[in-house]
C-alpha cells in the first residue's frame, strides 16, 4: 500500500512538472508572438514615416525644379532682350540668375542625398521585416499542439493504470 502512494505522490509530481512546464512554453509562445506583433507594427510604423518623408523630399525636388524652369525662363527673357540692355546691367541680371541656378541646383543635390538616405533606411526596414517575418514563421505551433496531446494520451493511459491499484485497497 505505501508503494501504491509512493507511486501515486510520484505520479503527481510528475504530472505537476509537466504542467509547469507546459505553461512555461505556452507563455513563451505568447510572449514571442506578442513580440513578434509588436516588431511588426514598429516596422510598419517606420516605413509609414520613410513614406511621410519621401513625400516632403518630393515636395523639395519640384520646388527646385519650378526654380530651375523660373531660371531658364528667364535667361530666355535675357537673352531676348539683349540688344537692349547695356552690358552693366546684364551682367548683374546674370549673376542674380547664376545665383539662382546654384541655389536651384544645391536643393536638388540635397533632395538627392536624403533620397538616397530614405532608400537605405527602407532596404534596412524591409530586412527587418523579414528577419521578423521568418521569426514568427519558425514558431512550430503544430508541433508543439501534437506533442501537448501525445503528453495527455500518455497521462491518460498511465492515470488509468494507476487508478487499477487504487481500486483494490
Amino acid at each position: 500500500m505505501e508503494a501504491l502512494n509512493n507511486l501515486q505522490d510520484v505520479h503527481t509530481d510528475l504530472l505537476e512538472k509537466i504542467l509547469k512546464e507546459e505553461a512555461k512554453q505556452a507563455k513563451a509562445s505568447r510572449v514571442r508572438m506578442v513580440l513578434s506583433f509588436v516588431a511588426i507594427a514598429l516596422l510598419l510604423t517606420l516605413v509609414i514615416v520613410l513614406i511621410s518623408s519621401v513625400k516632403s523630399i518630393q515636395s523639395e525636388v519640384k520646388t527646385a525644379v519650378d526654380s530651375l524652369t523660373k531660371t531658364a525662363t528667364g535667361l530666355d527673357e535675357v537673352a531676348s532682350e539683349l540688344k537692349a540692355v547695356d552690358f552693366a546691367s546684364l551682367e548683374s541680371s546674370i549673376h542674380e540668375l547664376a545665383d539662382s541656378g546654384t541655389t536651384a541646383m544645391n536643393g536638388i543635390t540635397d533632395a538627392i542625398v536624403k533620397i538616397n538616405a530614405l532608400e537605405s533606411m527602407a532596404e534596412e526596414t524591409l530586412s527587418s521585416a523579414a528577419e521578423t517575418l521568418d521569426f514568427v514563421n519558425k514558431v512550430d505551433i503544430d508541433s508543439l499542439n501534437a506533442g501537448i496531446e501525445k503528453l495527455n494520451e500518455i497521462l491518460t493511459k498511465l492515470s488509468g493504470f494507476l487508478s487499477l491499484f487504487g481500486n483494490r485497497g
